[in-house]
């Protein structure tokens, strides 16, 4: 998965590079979606029982889809669906215990021009989590804890016009104390890439 994104990094750049003659963006609505990786820290310690690093699994693939308003040139608000994947990992009881979590977020957005067209921007935001928490014991019966609650998240990323339509960008989230004292609460690290459509 790492190399997944690394390769969606590195075509990225390659188009930046190829597309001298971009377009800027207007201010105005926006809709767009990314992809990547998704690294839920310490789910495996903080959710259940502790397990050995070779039972865990922390890390999937993970994806948003957002809409935002360009108020003014440099300034935004933003809302979308992030899904950060799923983990999952196995106690010493032989128990596989798997996490689900997602949810809506709302930010604000400040871009800041750098080079001739790209846009570096920074993002500060809410974050409404759903985390799902399944616990199967070795005579396979299921245990599952559902909870919801919000916590904050930040971001940063470079977004790329390549029409007055249509850009791409990278982005990397950060999103603090997902879950709740039922659920366990882990971090988690969101790094992706994917396009946008400006109207």
């Amino acid at each position: 998965m790492r190399r997944v994104c690394l390769a969606l990094l590195a075509g990225l750049f390659v188009m930046i590079g190829t597309q001298a003659g971009a377009s800027n963006f207007a201010n105005g609505f926006y809709v767009g979606g990314n992809g990547g990786l998704a690294d839920n820290l310490s789910v495996c310690d903080e959710i259940g029982n502790p397990v050995s690093p070779s039972a865990c699994d922390d890390s999937d693939f993970g994806w948003q889809v957002f809409a935002g308003w360009q108020i003014v040139k440099w300034i935004g608000i933003e809302g979308g669906w992030t899904d950060l994947g799923q983990s999952s990992f196995m106690s010493a009881a032989g128990d596989l215990t798997q996490v689900d979590a997602g949810g809506f977020q709302i930010n604000a957005v400040a871009t800041l021009p750098v080079l001739e067209k790209a846009g570096v921007y920074f993002k500060a935001g809410a974050f409404a989590w759903d985390v799902d928490v399944a616990q199967t014991d070795v005579l396979n019966v299921q245990q599952e804890i559902s909870e919801k609650g919000v916590d904050y998240v930040l971001g940063i990323g470079l977004r790329y016009p390549l029409t007055e339509t249509l850009g791409v960008g990278i982005e990397y989230q950060r999103f603090e104390d997902v879950g709740d004292s039922k659920t366990g609460t882990f971090d988690a690290n969101l790094l992706t890439a994917g396009l946008l459509f400006r109207f």
